[in-house]
């Protein structure tokens, strides 16, 4: 029975895989903008990145030892 759950699964994806009509070559069309300003002698433009939003650093080291130390009486270092 499981052999042939993992058969359906795997025909699933084989069949998910094969359709590639959702997805576009970025890479590729970056590369031909650069091989054709680079030919027109152009100097290329520089990389479109996006960037999701900043994130909050965190010292783990100092989040662990906090958590060791709750509730044995040391204090914990305020922020």
């Amino acid at each position: 029975m499981i052999r042939l759950v993992i058969k359906v699964i795997a025909a699933q994806v084989i069949r998910a895989l094969d359709d590639v009509s959702g997805f576009r070559d970025t890479y590729m069309d970056a590369l031909e903008e650069l091989i054709e300003a680079k030919a027109e002698g152009k100097t290329p433009a520089a990389p479109k990145t996006e960037r999701k939003g900043g994130g909050q650093v965190v010292d783990h080291d100092v989040r662990t030892r906090a958590v060791r130390t709750e509730g044995q009486g040391i204090p914990r270092r305020e922020r």
